[in-house]
């Protein structure tokens, strides 16, 4: 495997980051480096990495099957971090990270926003639009980095692909001694009810492993945690804070076709939208059938109707 890392840009075989914000990207690197691991049907049957990510690399290897590996222990230096009121949020612009940024904003931490741009590149560029917005709305700190994927990867999802967030954002943490880091998740589904090649990186023991891996790496660091369901969190937030509402992205259809698909369901059901919402990918219409639920909008049966043929079940 090959990797560069300059002063604005870190590369790997599957990934290339750049504009990022700190000068030396060390734990980046190594995220990097285990995400590649991760990327074929095949795992490695060796591993080079830091003992206190073996845990990690070996419980992801185990939910999709495979033998462990052989791990060739290279340490990585050990960072520390003052215990104080900063938090940074790797951010995505959804409901979750929303809700983190929200409570914590409520709790009174000094909060700084990570988002990649381009990790989900059919939400682009309304995922990163929407969250500059709520960046701004609430005056907060702001750190975009650029991630343009490199070939095919085997599976939908990377198994460590939340945890190489996490790694990037320890160079943050360390570089402006930002003592809490947060990513929007309250990480409770446990491996057994995950789908392998698609949610493996939100389980409950991944990301309870690279936890304790991170406060092991970084000394002194906390994990912000929120927990709750997806409708608790749109319930806080409405009676909290309203005016985020149109600021939260979780649409996944195509970008461009977001505007145009929203007006045609707006028309065709006589029903008002949320700016991000399309109104007929599945998550849109699950996001509608929670804010119904709560009384956040009217009722409409028709649309109703609608949002539950998407979402696969029989509306009455």
């Amino acid at each position: 495997m090959s990797y560069a890392f300059g002063a604005r840009r870190m590369e790997s075989e599957s990934l290339l980051i750049d504009s990022i914000g700190c000068r030396k990207p060390i734990y980046s690197r190594e995220g990097l480096r285990l995400y590649d691991l991760f990327v074929d049907e095949e795992f490695p049957p060796v591993v080079e990495t830091d003992g206190r990510l073996a845990d990690v690399v070996g419980i992801i290897y185990g939910a999709f099957g495979q033998a462990p590996p052989r791990f060739n222990h290279t340490p990585i230096a050990t960072s520390r971090v003052d215990h104080n009121g900063k938090l940074l949020v790797v951010f995505s612009g959804g409901l979750d990270s929303a809700y983190v940024v929200l409570k914590a904003l409520d709790e009174g931490y000094d909060v700084t926003l990570l988002h990649f741009r381009g990790l989900n590149s059919y939400m682009e560029p309304n995922e990163s639009v929407f969250s500059s917005m709520f960046a701004e709305k609430y005056g907060l700190a702001y750190m975009e980095y650029t991630v343009h994927k490199k070939g095919h990867s085997h599976w939908s999802e990377n198994p460590f692909k939340n945890q190489m967030l996490l790694m990037s954002a320890l160079d943050v943490c360390v570089e402006r001694n930002i003592g809490n880091i947060a990513l929007g998740s309250d990480y409770r589904t446990p491996i057994s009810e995950s789908t392998v090649g698609l949610d493996i990186t939100d389980s409950l023991e991944v990301n309870e492993a690279i936890l304790t891996a991170m406060e092991g790496l970084v000394e002194g660091l906390s994990f912000y945690h929120t927990y709750g369901t997806r409708m608790d969190r749109y319930s806080y937030i409405e009676d909290n804070h309203p005016e985020a509402m149109e600021c939260i992205y979780s649409c996944v259809l195509p970008s461009r076709f977001l505007k145009t698909t929203r007006e045609r369901n707006e028309s065709k059901y006589g029903v008002s939208l949320l700016p991000t919402m399309c109104g007929s990918c599945m998550k849109c219409c699950m996001e509608w059938l929670m804010l119904h639920e709560l009384g956040l909008v009217g009722d409409n049966r028709e649309f109703e109707a609608h949002c539950w043929e998407t979402v696969g079940k029989p509306p009455y």
